[in-house]
C-alpha cells in the first residue's frame, strides 16, 4: 500500500510493514521505566535504547502491522505478572514492542529504535515516562510529561481501534484473543 513503512530485525530474518495512520494514529512516548531497560539487557539490545536508557515507543494499533516475513521467529515474554507482553525475535533478539495481553486491547508499543517509523506517521514525542530511572539526566522532551500525558494519548489512539474491532486483526494475537506464542515469564 502506498504510505506503508516496512522494518525488519536487525539479521533481516523478520520483516514487517506498518500501514499509514498518520499522527492522529499514533502516541510516540519515550520510557524510562527499569522494566523496558530489563528487556532491552536481556535479550543483549541495549543499542535499541536512546540516551538515557529509555525506549523510543510509537503506541499504534497492532491491526496496522502485517508480518510479511519470519513469524516463526516471533518470541514473547512478561517481566512480571501483570506487565505487558514484550515481543522479540529469537534469530537476533531484536526488540519488536510491547502490547497488552489479550487482543481485546488491540495495542502494540513499538520500538521506534528498530521501527524507524517517520514523524509524519507518529508525530511528535508526547511525554517521557519515568524520567527519574533513566540512566543519565535527560532533557525534558514532549508537550506533556508522565502517565497522564501518555493516558489521553493511548485513549485516542486506543478506542477507535477497539471499537473498529481491530484486536481480531491482530498479527500476535490468535482467534482465541491470546498471544500467538507461549509467553515466557522472566524472574526478577
Amino acid at each position: 500500500m502506498s504510505g506503508d513503512h516496512e522494518f525488519s530485525c536487525r539479521c533481516g530474518a523478520f520483516r514487517a510493514r506498518v500501514a499509514p495512520g498518520g499522527p492522529s494514529g499514533a502516541n510516540r512516548v519515550i520510557c524510562y521505566c527499569e522494566s523496558c531497560q530489563k528487556f532491552a539487557r536481556e535479550l543483549g539490545a541495549e543499542a535499541t535504547l536512546v540516551e538515557g536508557g529509555g525506549s523510543d515507543i510509537v503506541q499504534i494499533s497492532s491491526a496496522r502491522i502485517d508480518i510479511l516475513d519470519g513469524s516463526e521467529s516471533l518470541a514473547a515474554l512478561k517481566l512480571s505478572e501483570k506487565g505487558p507482553v514484550r515481543w522479540h525475535t529469537t534469530c537476533c533478539n531484536t526488540p519488536i514492542g510491547a502490547a497488552a495481553g489479550s487482543a481485546r486491547i488491540p495495542f502494540i508499543g513499538l520500538n521506534n529504535e528498530v521501527a524507524k517509523l517517520p514523524e509524519a506517521m507518529t508525530g511528535p514525542v508526547t511525554a517521557q515516562l519515568y524520567r527519574r530511572s533513566a540512566t543519565k539526566r535527560v532533557p525534558e522532551v514532549g508537550q506533556g510529561q508522565g502517565m497522564f500525558a501518555v493516558i489521553l494519548g493511548f485513549a485516542r489512539v486506543m478506542i477507535p481501534a477497539m471499537l473498529r474491532g481491530d484486536g481480531a486483526r491482530s498479527p500476535f494475537y490468535g482467534p482465541n484473543r491470546k498471544p500467538i506464542v507461549r509467553v515466557r515469564r522472566i524472574e526478577p
